[in-house]
C-alpha cells in the first residue's frame, strides 16, 4: 500500500510540474515559479525523510556492532 501511495504522489507531482509549464506558457509565470519550487522543495523534504530512513538502520546495526565489541573487549573471565 505504501509504494502505491508513493508512485501516486509521483504521478501526482509530475502532472503538477506538467500544469506549471502550462502556466508559464499562458502568461503566468510568478504563479508558475512559486508553484514549481514549491513541488520542488517538497520532492526534496521527502526526498531525505526517505534517506534517513534507510540510514537509520544502518546506523544502530553499526552501534550495535560497536557496543558488541566493546563488551567483549571488557569481559575478564575469571
Amino acid at each position: 500500500m505504501h509504494r502505491f501511495r508513493e508512485s501516486l504522489l509521483l504521478l501526482l507531482y509530475y502532472s503538477l510540474s506538467f500544469l506549471g509549464v502550462r502556466w508559464v506558457r499562458s502568461g503566468h509565470p510568478r504563479v508558475a515559479a512559486v508553484w514549481s519550487v514549491g513541488l520542488w522543495l517538497n520532492l526534496v523534504v521527502r526526498g531525505m525523510g526517505q534517506l534517513v530512513r534507510m540510514l537509520v538502520p544502518v546506523l544502530q546495526d553499526a552501534e550495535a556492532r560497536r557496543a558488541r565489541a566493546e563488551r567483549a573487549r571488557a569481559y575478564q573471565p575469571r
